[in-house]
């Protein structure tokens, strides 16, 4: 999880940038069966998004708020290990119902 944040954290807002973090997350759902789950969300997560704006222009805020959303997420994961059930739990909810496109819901998460 800290090569993929690392990672992320080099990354630039363009939509490229999704399409390689979920190649990334779902070759680690393969070869982490502990935390399949996890990267099988965030993998989901990146598809939605690219799918939402990969033949559109994309606003500037939305890709700004968006690259941070999905670093604090995973910065959140990165941590997962030390977390009761209930707090992993609430985690990959979060993850599974989050909307990288919308600014508002971000800047609410403090994005």
């Amino acid at each position: 999880m800290n090569d993929l944040l690392a990672w992320l954290k080099l990354q630039n807002t363009g939509i490229g940038t999704y399409i390689e973090f979920q190649k990334r997350t779902l070759r680690l759902a393969a070869a982490c069966a502990d935390q399949a789950a996890l990267f099988q969300l965030f993998a989901q997560l990146s598809a939605r998004f690219v799918m939402t704006y990969e033949d559109m222009p994309m606003d500037v805020a939305i890709a700004d708020h968006a690259l941070v959303r999905l670093t604090r997420l995973v910065e959140a994961a990165a941590k997962s290990p030390g977390l009761s059930a209930a707090e992993q739990l609430r985690l990959l909810n979060e993850i599974a119902s989050a909307d990288l496109g919308r600014v508002e819901a971000l800047a609410g998460a403090g994005g």
